[in-house]
């Protein structure tokens, strides 16, 4: 079967052309070869690090929900019941003083931190005797040691400075902003205790707030009390003295604002100003007439007997004008007519002197009258000073006796304060006995818990994933080193009765190295993949196979051992192949097929002996000659870099078709270099969660510089399939 595999990929790769992959001189080349994207892995490459990194994300999720597990189940529960206490504005109870001042907010801020003062949880600790308490003071005692020294603080024991820590520690006061209640709650390991302290706390602060407010009233009545004598006093003395003064001037109120002197001087300058008034008016008049402007006065155009003659006189001038018109000028009529015409201007002109006459004789008797007025106003200074000391005595005795009620009110209000049971604290809640323990909750903890040991062991998986730079994947390797070769190698299983055991082969110090799986089983995923390698490796070139391969590897523990034995018996399936063990200082070829040590190709080097007397044919693979290293050297440079080296390549390419060279590693060691020169081709092994892309581009600078054959492949070996399903299709059915 894979001679027909062979065959099939040898007529794909000529039918596309493969170019031979020259030598290079100065820098290593690495074929390109086109890579195909898979769309359909996209999401295993998004959840690459959880499949790579899964003992680490269980592990961390294993440990948290334990630990949560743990801390819940043996955290001792506490009981924590809530009174809610409302707290009313200030002076909105009956007969409640008003002693608002600052805001709403501010005021039931003030009333949160009076609730935690330690005077009053030492009242309520008293009152309770939580010094006694087992849980509140663990090792109580009758001891009555005084812990403060200040005269003016309360005096406090030992145990009852700890039943005050403990109650501080576990009381929590918080307070509603939308509304004015405040929440009050105590949790203890005792039920019943917690709804007990709770309570007593807001009982006592609220008998606490009411006895202030009483002793506050008494003390404010009392000193109230002694002002209100004083104030008495003096409204008395004003009171007898506004009395006296009203005796002695007669000075007699009418009303609360108006007294009988200040009637008198208010009509006398009322009629001042209608005097005035009515004088300048008739001046006013008088001036037209001195204007020659009579006809024009009010008292005239409104007369009955001006405007009586008036008219008379136009119907006598009409009446003349016609007569004259009809009869001429000479006719008695119009004498007559004449005649009449001038008595009624005669008599016209008499009456309106008659008003004028009237208008000034009125006029002079409004001046006189303004006159005696203004001085009966000018003699009035002394009682005018009368009345203003009239007023200043009234004023005073007003004011006292003002301040007189209002202090009496206020003695009268603080009394009913005093004695009213009314209050602007209410417990509209209780606290109550709980049945069931309010921390801790076992559902949310159990819930948390499994959420943040998910989350943490998801973000450990990314964030080692971003720390770890190992390569695990062939696009790692692409992207690191450039290779377009890569081939992969999954992790050797070692099958002991059908159970399959994953060993952690090529790891430093182990002691049972798994055997050649070549010559166990030819149809396991690792077999396929060793000869999916050695097809690859072989169409590299074309039509010219590489006959001499070097296996190497930047460091140990990376497999190119067991991907060198095992290559080897792939490639002696196709013709005649020799395996050189070239690891002089770790020599392991001999022991994997199970090849007592003996001389090998140190000796073969040193010239102790020929080459021939080292083959050893393995037995059942007659085509797979070994060549052991013989005994281990601690510097085996020299015979490495020596021309004893290059004449044993040379001899060994014309016995067999196919050479292998297990070398050192690549950076610890310059072995591995120099063998790179006489090989054909590279095959490059790492190790995926072992190899670093640091150490295999280092690895292939070095190779690179020392113009080294090419690399024709790079092995990704150990690779889980449970970690990349995306490249191991192996188990056909």
């Amino acid at each position: 079967m894979s001679r027909n595999f062979e065959l099939l990929r040898k007529n794909y790769n000529d039918a596309i052309v493969v170019a031979e992959r020259p030598r290079s001189m100065g820098k290593l080349q690495l074929p390109p070869r086109p890579h195909r994207h898979q769309s359909g892995a996209a999401w295993t490459n998004a959840i690459r690090p959880l499949l790579y990194h899964w003992r680490l994300a269980g592990g961390f999720f294993l440990l948290i929900m334990s630990a949560v597990v743990a801390v819940t189940f043996l955290m001792t529960p506490f009981y924590e019941p809530m009174a809610k206490l409302q707290i009313d504005p200030p002076g909105s109870s009956v007969f409640a003083p008003d002693r608002s001042g600052g805001t709403i907010g501010e005021y039931l801020e003030t009333q949160a931190n009076n609730l935690q003062t330690d005077a009053l949880l030492l009242m309520v600790i008293r009152q309770l005797r939580l010094d006694q308490n087992r849980i509140m003071v663990p090792h109580a005692s009758n001891e009555s040691t005084v812990v403060n020294q200040d005269p003016s603080a309360p005096r406090v024991t030992s145990a009852e400075d700890k039943a005050l820590r403990y109650f501080r520690d576990r009381l929590k006061v918080r307070r509603d902003t939308s509304s004015r209640i405040i929440m009050v709650s105590f949790s203890s390991p005792d039920p019943e205790l917690s709804a007990r302290v709770v309570n007593t706390l807001v009982n006592t602060y609220i008998q606490k707030t009411y006895e202030m407010r009483r002793a506050a009233i008494t003390e404010s009545t009392a000193w109230l009390s002694k002002q209100l004598d004083d104030i008495r006093g003096k409204m008395i003395s004003s009171n007898q003295a506004l009395a006296e003064f009203q005796k002695t001037t007669g000075i007699v109120d009418v009303d609360d604002n108006t007294n009988s002197y200040a009637e008198q001087m208010t009509d006398l300058s009322k009629q001042l100003v209608q005097v005035s008034a009515e004088r300048m008016q008739l001046q006013s008049y008088l001036n037209k007439v001195n204007d020659g402007n009579a006809d024009s006065l009010p008292q005239i155009r409104s007369s009955p007997v001006v405007q009586a003659l008036t008219q008379k006189l136009a119907e006598t001038k009409s009446e003349l004008a016609m007569t004259t018109v009809i009869y001429g000028k000479n006719h008695p009529n119009v004498a007559k007519l004449q005649n009449q015409q001038e008595e009624l201007q005669r008599q016209l002109a008499a009456q309106r002197q008659a008003i004028v006459d009237e208008l000034r004789t009125t006029h002079a008797a409004t001046v006189s009258r303004e006159r005696m007025m203004s001085g009966a106003m000018r003699g009035t200074t002394k009682e005018m000073t009368q009345l203003a000391q009239y007023n200043t005595l009234k004023k005073e005795a007003q004011a006292n006796r003002e301040l007189y009620n209002s202090l009496y009110s206020k003695v009268k209000e603080a009394a009913i304060s005093a004695s009213s049971p009314s209050n602007d604290l209410n417990v509209v809640d209780a606290a109550r006995v709980l049945t069931a323990p309010t921390t801790p909750k076992i559902p949310l903890n159990l819930a948390a818990g499994f959420l943040f040991a998910l989350l943490g062991g998801v973000v450990a998986a990314f964030l080692y994933d971003r720390v770890d730079s190992r390569i695990r994947t062939p696009e790692e390797i692409r992207n690191h080193i450039g290779a377009a070769n890569v081939s992969i190698l999954p992790a050797i299983e070692q099958r002991t009765g059908g159970v399959l055991k994953f060993t952690q082969n090529l790891l430093p110090g182990h002691q049972a190295p798994p055997q050649v799986f070549m010559l166990q089983e030819s149809s396991t995923p690792e077999a396929e993949a060793l000869r999916g390698l050695a097809t690859s490796v072989l169409l590299s070139a074309g039509g010219r196979p590489p006959q001499v391969l070097l296996v190497a590897s930047s460091f140990p523990g990376e497999g190119k051992t067991t991907i060198a034995a095992n290559l080897a018996v792939v490639l002696a399936e196709r013709g005649p192949t020799c395996i050189v063990d070239a690891d002089l200082r770790r020599p392991r070829i001999a022991a994997m097929y199970g090849v007592p040590p003996t001389g090998g190709l140190r000796e073969a080097l040193s010239g102790s002996a020929t080459t021939d007397e080292f083959l050893v044919p393995l037995e059942g693979m007659p085509n797979l000659v070994i060549l052991p290293s013989g005994q281990a050297l601690d510097t085996p440079g020299a015979l490495i870099s020596s021309e004893a080296m290059r004449n044993l390549i040379i001899e060994l390419r014309e016995k067999f078709e196919f050479v292998v060279l297990d070398s050192p590693p690549i950076l610890p060691y310059a072995d591995g270099r120099i063998l790179a020169t006489h090989a054909d081709g590279v095959i490059f092994v790492g190790r995926s969660g072992v190899t670093t892309p640091d150490a295999m581009n280092r690895a292939m600078e070095l190779l690179a510089t020392s113009q080294s054959a090419p690399v024709l492949e790079v092995v990704l070996n150990g690779t889980r399939t449970s970690g990349s399903p995306q490249y191991y299709q192996y188990r056909y059915r």
